[in-house]
């Protein structure tokens, strides 16, 4: 049996720990990355390059293998962060991994709600089966995250 391992970054309060401990309880071996003490995004990067995480993580995608990106952690695995406004970093701009054809702006308001989508795709998000029933969540966020032309999302 091949083991399952889960790489997941970013999002270690509330629901990044649930998601967590569900992929464990499904048999993945779940490796958690979150650097504490970094509040910016683009010092929280610049420590995940430093510790050399960052690499551990590109070799992964190109070894075809799984990360779950969480929060900040999803934001990292994206082309680039942009935040004018420094709402979240000192920096303008951040290059990010370039793992997920994404860009992330900040912007001031802040929106929170219910929303509902359904899986676009097999994946470690759906227990590596079909999902065929939409599912709820809480969003929150400042600012968007948008998909590159090429990109196909994981829910819509």
């Amino acid at each position: 049996m091949t083991e399952r391992v889960a790489f997941v970054t970013g999002g270690m309060g509330g629901i990044g720990t649930a998601i967590c401990k569900r992929l464990a309880v499904n048999g993945n071996k779940v490796v958690a990355n979150c650097l504490p003490g970094y509040e910016r995004k683009d010092e929280w990067l610049a420590g995940m390059r430093a510790e050399g995480f960052a690499d551990a993580l590109v070799l992964r995608a190109r070894r075809g293998r799984s990360i779950l990106g969480i929060c900040g952690g999803c934001q990292m695995l994206g082309e680039r962060i942009e935040d004018p406004l420094a709402l979240e970093s000192s920096a303008a701009e951040t290059h990010g991994l370039a793992l997920l054809p994404i860009v992330t702006r900040f912007e001031r308001a802040k929106v929170t709600s219910r929303v509902t989508a359904r899986a676009e795709a097999i994946s470690l998000l759906t227990g590596n089966r079909p999902l065929a029933e939409a599912i709820s969540g809480y969003e929150i966020h400042m600012g968007r995250t948008t998909l590159a032309p090429a990109g196909r999302p994981a829910f819509r």
